[in-house]
């Protein structure tokens, strides 16, 4: 007699909300790092101009080149900002989903033990079962010995 969880089907649902929950957190922290990327961009290009209007004021350079410098930087703040904002979002949304994932293992794992469970009782009362055969067996053979 072979073992048969009543709960195959509700187990294999949960398999594979905790796959799809683990895709999507997969795909949430590629995008976190896509747009972290590009906030360092922004970042690094903001440094870059920064260190070379450092280097004019030093050696010397017009006030249209220092407003021009100062409009670009304003640019990129605006830049960054954006920036800054979607990965606020993109964090926020990988979290949400590391959230499912984690609780969708959660559930699977329950149902898990529950099946090493219900396969454990099932064991039991076969072994059980046996041991009933095998006493009824031995008071025949005992009685018709006699």
């Amino acid at each position: 007699m072979t073992f048969r969880f009543r709960l195959e089907k509700l187990l294999q649902v949960k398999e594979n909300e905790a796959n799809d929950c683990q895709v999507k957190y997969n795909e949430a922290v590629k995008k976190f790092e896509t747009v972290g990327y590009e906030l360092y961009h922004w970042l690094k290009q903001k440094e870059t101009t920064k260190q070379k209007v450092d280097q004019n004021v030093v050696a010397g350079t017009t006030i249209a080149a220092l407003q021009e410098a100062e409009l670009m930087s304003k640019r990129l703040e605006k830049q960054i900002l954006i920036w800054q904002h979607e990965a606020d979002v993109s964090r926020q949304h990988m979290v949400k989903m590391k959230q499912a994932w984690q609780a969708a293992n959660t559930e699977l794992k329950k149902l898990e033990k529950m099946k090493g469970k219900n396969k454990e009782r099932e064991r039991e009362e076969q072994n059980r079962l046996e041991q009933m055969q095998l006493d009824e067996t031995a008071v025949l053979q005992f009685i018709r010995a006699e």
